[in-house]
């Protein structure tokens, strides 16, 4: 009974952040264009059908096992991870996207193990200094993302963007204790070619990532974070103004590609989740700016609702061809 209310709660915590920030961006979308906002409201019903499936399964799941000393060692690595890329970022000013994704590709290499939780908590350290100013509010919001990690370990397995949402509840908890303000930002311009540029880059990145990740099963850390080194890499040689933005996103569509097998397979569908990550990337640029795990909610929102639009997709499908074999019987 304990252990479903556990489920219940991380079920909540997880898909409401989500909910809240797609909701959010969905809105802004609309003062950007038109199109952007159509493409999200397809994004928001993927999202909320295949939410209500994946609530469905959960339900009908077994309990939750809980183990106290390898959780505990999780947390720290979390907290650890959190506060070596805020230091990385902030006091060798490398650079948040740097930062995060040299701390998961080392722990990837040296600690196999707790890669996962130190990843998670490396998108906490990417908040930006403006908004958390001191080492302990990092700490203080990494643990919060750590208490939300062990949560939901069996819930939402599988899916891209998981981790950075969990940083996302982590650091927007933090900021609303703490009374933090966000990054302002002023709205960019987008050309056309900038928006399909990204909307490019966004889904060779995703395809990279679960190549590396699920083809040479190397894993969704290493697979992430060697394609968002790759990308800083790319955009730092290339300099144009846009870099580092594009970098950026780069790494918010690695965060989609770790989206495992089990969840999407086919080439359309992960290419599908490419454009609503780009969309919402581009849609989002003026809000929630210096927030952790902001890039990680992007892509969470945007493999559910590819992985809900190809449902509705084959269940559609299904009726028209039942409907069809009817028709040419009678």
């Amino acid at each position: 009974m304990i252990t479903n209310l556990l489920k219940a709660t991380g079920i909540l915590i997880l898909s409401g952040f989500a909910l809240f920030f797609h909701g959010r961006t969905f809105l802004e979308s609309w003062s950007i264009t038109y199109l952007f906002g159509i493409i999200l409201a397809f994004l928001l019903l993927g999202f909320l059908y295949e939410l209500f499936q994946e609530i469905k399964s959960i339900v009908k799941s077994r309990e939750i096992k809980f183990e106290f000393s390898r959780h505990l060692l999780q947390g720290v690595a979390l907290i650890l991870g959190a506060l070596a890329a805020y230091v990385i970022s902030v006091d060798l000013k490398l650079g948040a996207v740097l930062a995060s994704a040299a701390v998961g590709f080392l722990a990837g290499i040296i600690f196999p193990n707790f890669s996962v939780a130190a990843y998670c908590g490396s998108f906490v350290g990417m908040t930006s200094s403006l908004v958390f100013s001191q080492y302990w509010q990092v700490a203080v919001a990494a643990l919060f993302s750590a208490l939300v990690y062990i949560l939901v370990l069996n819930i939402f397995t599988g899916f891209g963007g998981k981790l950075g949402t969990i940083a996302f509840v982590g650091s927007i908890t933090a900021i609303f204790i703490f009374q933090c303000y966000f990054v302002t930002t002023p709205q960019q311009e987008l050309s056309s070619g900038l928006i399909v540029l990204s909307i490019i880059l966004s889904i060779l990145s995703l395809l990279l990532t679960y190549w590396i990740s699920v083809n040479l099963k190397k894993g969704p850390v290493i697979g992430s974070s060697l394609v968002s080194l790759l990308g800083v890499a790319a955009m730092a040689i290339i300099g144009t103004p846009q870099a580092g933005m594009l970098g950026t996103l780069i790494m918010a569509a690695s965060f989609s590609g770790m989206v495992g097998s089990n969840r999407i397979k086919s080439v359309a569908s992960l290419s599908l989740a490419g454009l609503f990550t780009a969309v919402a990337f581009l849609s989002s640029l003026c809000i929630f700016c210096g927030a952790g795990g902001k890039l990680g909610t992007i892509a969470f929102g945007s493999i559910l609702g590819a992985r809900g639009l190809e449902k509705l997709w084959c269940k559609a499908a299904g009726v028209l061809r039942r409907s069809g074999k009817k028709s040419f019987e009678e």
